[in-house]
């Protein structure tokens, strides 16, 4: 499936060769105080120990930030926070 969106996405480019410099992609993450980043589309693999636990904190404070990159630079990053100083997700 990747590869095929490759060969549609040269395709596209071959129509629209400044296509490039209209994308924008973003994404957030959430940066835990104890070190870890919580990202939900984080996959860790290990042929070691495919079965490694990582614990941590629940509720331990974070801090949630968004960023993007495209043809004309970097927007961003912008930190997130509600009134009482705590991370929110951005949900729109």
């Amino acid at each position: 499936m990747p590869l095929q969106f490759c060969h549609q996405f040269v395709g596209i480019l071959t129509e629209n060769p400044d296509l490039p410099n209209k994308l924008l992609m973003s994404d957030e993450a959430h940066f835990h105080s104890h070190g870890t980043v919580n990202k939900q589309n984080f996959r860790y693999w290990s042929a070691a120990n495919p079965h490694i636990l990582y614990q941590r904190t629940t509720y331990d404070p974070k801090v949630t930030v968004c960023c993007a990159v495209w043809s004309r630079g970097v927007p961003g990053p912008y930190f997130f926070e509600n009134e009482d100083g705590n991370a929110i997700t951005v949900k729109s």
